[in-house]
């Protein structure tokens, strides 16, 4: 949301969750949790493969309905309702400037 108010109006910015994705996080895991990553979770309903993550990053890109909208919570190629933290402006103000300060620079908009 920050992002999206900084940006020109020209510009818009949405996030979008793709969802458990358990093959991507194998990749970062070792041992007995690689393999439940791997093998196990990938076969329980409630988990996306990544091309079906990519396929909602590639809708979010081309949604008629979001042409000009930002600053939302894309989840299950619709608009999502986040937390009410992830609405907070003096939350979001406050994370920018950690991300500021962390790189040490001010973020070009």
């Amino acid at each position: 949301r920050e992002l999206d108010r900084v940006l020109p109006p020209s510009v818009t910015c949405n996030a979008i969750c793709p969802g458990f994705v358990p093959g991507t996080a194998a990749s970062y895991a070792t041992g007995w949790q690689r393999l439940m990553l791997q093998y196990v979770l990938p076969r329980f309903a409630f988990t996306r493969t990544v091309d079906e993550a990519a396929a909602d990053v590639i809708w979010a890109l081309d949604a008629d309905e979001l042409s000009g909208v930002g600053g939302r919570y894309l989840a299950d190629r619709s608009i999502a309702s986040p937390s009410a933290e992830a609405t907070d402006p003096a939350l979001a103000r406050r994370f920018w400037h950690l991300a500021e300060s962390l790189l040490k620079q001010p973020l070009q908009t």
